[in-house]
């Protein structure tokens, strides 16, 4: 059974992610994440801090986001704790794929994108409003 580990915002990312990425390395480990995502009965697993698409980003530095070259990780941070807050989930806990769809669906987090990715820069591309909104109705 694979087994993939997200901080908390990419929970909700890659349910939007419409194959846009910073660069040629980020959008393949995207597209790789969103694949497996796609194939029950993958698990999933709550990262502490960077997890394998952090890794692919060009803004991690120093285990760190640094978007714009300024150190965001506590932004990035803030909004994994929201997320991880609004879909009841918690650091280092493992669960299956179809468990946190059935929380968006319950949750619908696309009507709290606002709030839970405040300050993202791909929040006003819309992707992951329609990808968490088709998500809600898919259960």
């Amino acid at each position: 059974m694979t087994q993939i580990n997200l901080r908390g915002h990419h929970l909700l990312c890659v349910f939007g992610w419409q194959g846009h990425g910073y660069d040629e390395r980020f959008t393949q480990k995207m597209d790789e994440v969103a694949a497996l995502i796609a194939i029950p009965p993958t698990l999933l697993s709550v990262a502490d801090k960077t997890d394998g698409i952090c890794q692919s980003c060009p803004h991690l530095k120093e285990d760190g986001c640094f978007k714009d070259k300024v150190e965001r990780e506590e932004e990035i941070q803030a909004q994994d704790e929201r997320v991880l807050d609004f879909l009841g989930l918690k650091r280092g806990q493992t669960f299956s794929v179809n468990s946190l769809k059935q929380l968006i669906s319950q949750k619908k987090p696309h009507l709290k994108l606002d709030e839970l990715c405040a300050g993202c820069s791909w929040l006003g591309e819309g992707y992951c409003y329609k990808g968490l909104e088709q998500q809600g109705h898919s259960f």
